[in-house]
């Protein structure tokens, strides 16, 4: 028969070498003795901590003041507004005029803002009414308009008379 040979049999437990206590007092005494000579400087003596803090406050500082100056400039429409000349805002109305939205712009004005306009004889312009001493602008009135005028006004804008139903509004 044979027998079963295992790894466990080869191997035989050894005697390591272990130091005596003198070495480990030794050891102690030479680590403190070498450690008395040690300069410690506290972190904040040390110039990269100070160069570090210097950069961090000035990348701070211009943070904070770019972020509240654009904030300002952003926060409010109305006063950027100030900026623009009434002449520009003028000239972009009447280039922009078809543009609009009308029911936005009824809405948006109240009837004081609205009794306060007369309309001037160039159809697309309103201008504020003038005080009754300079009363150039004229009124407008529906009362000497007939039926006639408003057939040569649909023909002119090329819209059929026969194509209108009554219930559609051309406001």
């Amino acid at each position: 028969m044979e027998e079963k040979n295992d790894i466990f049999d080869h191997l035989r437990a050894g005697k390591t070498p272990v130091p005596d206590a003198s070495y480990f007092a030794d050891l102690a005494k030479s680590v403190i003795d070498s450690q008395k000579n040690v300069r410690i400087i506290p972190l904040y003596k040390r110039p990269i901590v100070w160069i570090g803090a210097i950069a961090a406050l000035i990348v701070a500082s211009f943070l904070i003041v770019n972020l509240s100056s654009s904030s300002l400039n952003n926060s409010d429409p109305i006063l950027a507004l100030n900026d623009v000349s009434s002449n520009e805002i003028s000239n972009y109305i009447n280039e922009n005029i078809d543009d609009f939205d009308l029911d936005l712009i009824t809405d948006a004005l109240n009837d004081q803002a609205i009794d306060e306009m007369s309309f001037i004889d160039d159809s697309t312009s309103i201008q504020p009414k003038k005080t009754p001493e300079h009363s150039s602008a004229t009124k407008i009135s529906f009362d000497d308009i007939n039926a006639a005028d408003i057939l040569d006004y649909l023909k002119e804008q090329g819209i059929e008379a026969e194509d209108i139903d009554d219930d559609e509004s051309f406001i």
